[in-house]
């Protein structure tokens, strides 16, 4: 196992190499040009020329990833461009713990509800439990995210009269309102995750219960709940914990989305108002630090199997 790991975290390498290239190709391709957006139309040419050259903008392109990755290897991130006396890492690390906070909550809420939902809609096949239960499942899946926080945010205010804060605050200064601003967001974001784990825990233990050796634990006079609970739901879990492993890589990505429509100043909102402005080091730094995010997560992914299944080894 130890080798695997090893393996797997040298495998990081040419990935994150590959990312990055990639996020650094687009934003220089984007036609349009920062130093002319900060600068306005009407600017002379010699001051146009001027300001590229203090961004590294008049550089070849080849030099200029190269210049930037060899400082990411450093763990210098690079400044923002419009923001120049923060640094990018300064910047991410403000804006981390807020998008942390949500996407944490959003996937617990998803797996752990995803998980019961699904059990249940099993263990009750073709009742109207489970009925609801494909129908809800069927609305996340189809359902955009920006439309039902769209839902969230306006329906409580036309007929009962209460809004989501329009404003965020910190946990410490008031946690009421800021509970009331983070919860609604994140079970708009988790509901989309609800939906898938309720539909694969459904369908894979659905397909464990018929198994010769869940048979042979209910001839054996065991109660239905120790059947379920303890033979079959674990290796009904397998196919859900890849779903669930990258899903907390998945709604930082989906952060994006949520924050914006809920007006969260987390990474999410940072890398809209980024690519806006054409900001090529607030943009590579934030996609660099979730493309490890997701990476790790696929490993852990990996190291779960043999938890959850003593018939998986890795060498």
């Amino acid at each position: 196992m130890t080798r695997f790991i090893v393996r797997r975290l040298l495998m990081l390498i040419p990935v994150l190499l590959g990312v990055s290239l990639l996020i650094f190709t687009l934003m220089r391709v984007v036609p349009t040009d920062v130093a002319a957006m900060m600068l306005g139309e009407n600017v002379s040419t010699e001051t146009l020329a001027s300001l590229r050259k203090d961004l590294g903008l008049d550089k070849p392109i080849p030099l200029q990833y190269f210049e930037w990755i060899s400082n990411v290897v450093r763990g210098d991130l690079g400044r923002s461009i419009w923001l120049p006396d923060k640094t990018v890492t300064e910047r991410l690390l403000q804006r981390l713990p807020v998008t942390f906070e949500l996407a944490l909550i959003a996937t617990s809420v998803g797996i752990i509800s995803g998980i019961s939902f699904g059990v249940l809609a099993a263990v009750r096949q073709d009742t109207w439990v489970d009925n609801v239960a494909r129908a809800v499942g069927i609305i996340g899946l189809a359902a955009p995210s920006f439309w039902i926080a769209t839902i969230v945010i306006l329906f409580p205010a036309i007929f009962w009269g209460w809004s989501i804060p329009a404003a965020y605050v910190d946990l410490t200064e008031n946690p009421g309102n800021h509970l009331m601003k983070i919860v609604p967001a994140a079970l708009v974001l988790g509901f989309s995750l609800t939906a898938t784990v309720m539909r694969y825990s459904r369908t894979t233990l659905l397909e464990v219960l018929r198994q010769d050796y869940v048979r042979t634990a209910r001839a054996k006079g065991l109660t239905e709940r120790v059947v379920i609970y303890r033979h079959a739901l674990k290796n009904a879990l397998i196919p859900v914990v890849t779903i669930s492993g990258q899903a907390f890589a998945r709604q930082l990505g989906g952060t994006v989305i949520i924050e914006t429509v809920f007006n969260i100043p987390g990474v999410g909102l940072l890398m809209i108002g980024a690519i806006t402005a054409r900001d090529y080091n607030m943009v590579q730094g934030g996609i660099l630090i979730l493309a490890l995010f997701l990476a790790f997560s696929n490993l852990v992914v990996d190291v779960l199997y043999a938890v959850l299944d003593p018939r998986i080894r890795y060498s």
